[in-house]
């Protein structure tokens, strides 16, 4: 893993750059796709790259969650806590076994027919380069959210 270029990120500019790539595949297979940035001023010092290429699997994961249900949904939100920033992909698939929870950031693992078992592995070495964190947990009342949360002063 490359050590991060580390800039000011626009977390509104970010969300609707991810917006302009994802939601041509998110629309073709059904889904509603929202994105929330707040307040719309929020930033992060981050590699945008990196950023982006770990966002962007998460997306990617969560359009495969939602391909077989009914009024199939996708968000990003983006938010301040009070140290850190947090950006969450949170969809209404059909969820993921317990037993899956905490293997799904080992490398190769995946529950996905034809998945590689690399883009949740990479994206969670994505959080770490940055001081981060990713974890997933159950939506309710179905799907999954995965959580990214960063510092908000980032030094790595």
């Amino acid at each position: 893993m490359p050590r991060p270029a580390l800039e000011p990120v626009s977390l509104a500019s970010f969300a609707s750059d991810l917006d302009r790539l994802m939601r041509p595949l998110i629309l073709a297979k059904g889904a509603i796709y929202e994105t929330s940035v707040k307040p719309s001023e929020l930033a992060v010092t981050a590699d945008p790259d990196m950023l982006q290429q770990a966002v962007i699997n998460l997306l990617k994961n969560a359009v495969d969650a939602v391909a077989d249900v009914e009024a199939p949904r996708i968000e990003l939100c983006c938010r301040a806590e009070a140290d850190r920033i947090v950006l969450t992909v949170s969809d209404n698939g059909l969820g993921l076994p317990e037993d899956d929870l905490d293997r799904l950031f080992i490398p190769f693992f995946t529950t996905k027919s034809g998945g590689s078992g690399v883009g949740l592995n990479l994206a969670l070495q994505i959080a770490l380069a940055h001081h981060g964190q990713l974890t997933v947990r159950r939506n309710q009342p179905r799907g999954a959210v995965f959580e990214m949360t960063l510092p908000r002063a980032n030094t790595p």
